[in-house]
């Protein structure tokens, strides 16, 4: 009588790991033919971009625009997302172009429209600039994103005279 449990107990787990198996392999097939269909993943935005001008004069203004971008780097023209734009410099300032806040300063917020976003930029001085594009809403996350550059000089810079 014990040996017939143990037929039937043994049947069951080789049932249940059979099974198993073949979730498993169901899982792993589903899992290739996934990564075939959509090879490039996923087609969206993913993050934020910052193109600067990659010849910045002091003295002269520039553009600097803001995109959102997909896991290939190309713009995503569905997204209009509000980002903020900040710049962390001596003299270096901003400005939205499309906001009803048209002064200088060191940080704007925009929305982009079919995923771009465009500020002025006005270098006065030789220096290092840091811009940072960071996302506050809109359909779905954006990966934030710093750039380091630097502003040329425009004209010969006079120095000051020496006190007397």
């Amino acid at each position: 009588m014990d040996s017939g449990r143990k037929r039937s107990f043994d049947q069951e787990e080789v049932a249940r790991a059979i099974l198993a198996a073949l979730i498993l392999v169901g899982i792993a097939a589903t899992a290739i033919v996934w990564s075939i269909i959509n090879p490039e993943g996923p087609k969206g935005a993913v993050a934020l971009d910052i193109r600067v001008p990659q010849a910045t004069l002091s003295g002269a203004q520039e553009e600097i625009l803001v995109v959102a971008v997909n896991a290939s780097g190309e713009i995503d023209p569905t997204r209009n997302d509000t980002v903020r734009i900040s710049i962390e410099c001596d003299a270096a300032m901003i400005r939205s172009q499309s906001g009803l806040n048209r002064e200088w300063c060191k940080e704007v917020t925009l929305n982009l429209n079919q995923g771009v976003g465009r500020v002025d930029f006005l270098a006065p001085k030789r220096e290092s600039i840091t811009v940072t594009a960071t996302w506050l809403q809109g359909q779905s996350p954006l990966q934030s994103n710093t750039v380091i550059f630097y502003s040329s000089r425009f004209r010969p810079e006079t120095p000051e005279p020496p006190p007397r």
